[in-house]
């Protein structure tokens, strides 16, 4: 048992052989059980001979060296992610360049526990599965293989994904393409929750439900491991077989503190609350200023209560009075306001108005015209009859 760096405790305990197939000589699985770094994972190498174990090496390796400098609280879903990425590159640039090995490519399943919150990063048919202190079995990845795609997508049942001729062939897998889509995720899970993450060679033997009755009856990690193995081997272990089980905190581990704390404190608010309800008299509210006035009006409420509780009625009728005078005062400045901006403004139409009769000119009355008598026209016979005198 040892501690992750958050301080929470963690059992962890593992198994891994090649099983019965004498066409799988070599144990092509890897895994990575580490503590002290809280980094688990499991790689099942394929491409046969010892490509699939250069494959699983190669990227638990790499994920290992990757997580060696990982502090606590740093994003642990960017890190995984990186190092994946990084394992599909080199394992693909190695099969490309070692004829040996074109066919080589891994599946890879990883765990990282940072407290009570869990980073997952998946491709391939590689499981991780968890179980709750009730006993609730979840899977938390998706297998990335054929049968599993046509069964989420509703065209084969999981009865008849069990028995397909094709329920061994992945779709995903690192190396088998330059680049490869990681399926990662994270998630707060409960102290005492156990973790399970496996190749294929222990789903494809022992189911779901079982899983979860053998991870309930066998408490005890390094048990259930080699129940893992001895139920494999009676069905045939038809494959490499590798499992990596970790538990983290036990039952009640991580919300007792927080309970106790709660717990503790209760009784002084409790205590509070009481002393509050046994006050006799409601806390007075006091202005900042006139201290003498707030004190008289205090003890005269006190005592007024105390000779038979006029206190509570004559209290409200003043206020009334008091808000009624409010009122009126207000009215009669917002009258006396109207009435002296009626008035400013009548002297100021006045004198605008004088303002305006000195500033034009007087009218200048014009000159009389004098007439001019028009020239007289004599006629034709009067100027005849003038010759005739003359």
């Amino acid at each position: 048992m040892t501690e992750n760096p958050t301080g929470v405790r963690v059992e962890t305990a593992t198994v891994t052989d090649r099983g019965l197939n004498e066409r799988r000589p070599l144990n092509e699985d890897s895994m990575l059980c580490d503590p002290a770094h809280s980094i688990f994972a499991v790689a099942d190498g394929v491409g046969g001979a010892e490509a699939g174990e250069v494959a699983s090496k190669a990227a638990i390796e790499i994920l290992q060296q990757a997580f060696d400098g990982h502090a606590a609280g740093e994003d642990a879903e960017d890190l995984m992610e990186i190092a994946i990425q990084r394992a599909n590159d080199q394992i693909y640039r190695q099969s490309r360049e070692q004829p040996q090995l074109s066919m080589m490519a891994t599946t890879i399943v990883a765990l990282h526990v940072d407290g009570l919150r869990a980073t997952v990063g998946h491709v391939g048919d590689s499981r991780l599965y968890s179980l709750t202190p009730d006993g609730t079995l979840r899977r938390e990845t998706e297998d990335h293989s054929v049968v599993e795609e046509e069964v989420r997508a509703g065209r084969m049942t999981p009865e008849q994904a069990a028995n397909h001729p094709s329920r061994n062939v992945i779709s995903r897998a690192l190396g088998a393409e330059s680049s490869v889509e990681v399926d990662l995720r994270t998630f707060d899970f409960g102290s005492g929750t156990t973790f399970l993450l496996c190749s294929d060679g222990i789903t494809r033997h022992i189911a779901d439900d079982e899983l979860a009755g053998l991870l309930q009856s066998v408490p005890d990690l390094e048990e259930a491991c080699a129940e893992m193995k001895r139920l494999c081997f009676e069905r045939g272990a038809e494959d490499n077989l590798t499992a990596v089980l970790v538990r983290v905190g036990g039952a009640g581990e991580g919300s007792h503190d927080e309970e106790a704390t709660l717990i503790r404190e209760r009784p002084s608010l409790d205590a509070a609350r009481a002393a509050h309800a046994a006050s006799a008299s409601p806390p007075t509210l006091r202005r900042p200023f006139n201290d003498a006035a707030a004190v008289k009006h205090e003890s005269g409420a006190v005592g007024t209560s105390q000779n038979g509780g006029a206190t509570s009625n004559v209290a409200p009728a003043a206020k009334r009075s008091g808000g009624a005078l409010r009122a009126v005062a207000v009215l009669f400045l917002v009258a006396a306001a109207v009435a002296f901006a009626f008035f400013v403004g009548m002297m100021f139409e006045r004198r605008g108005r004088a303002k305006l009769a000195g500033v034009l000119p007087q009218a200048t009355p014009f000159p009389a015209v004098t007439p001019v008598p028009a020239p007289s026209v004599e006629s034709p016979e009067a100027r005849f009859a003038e010759r005739l005198r003359a």
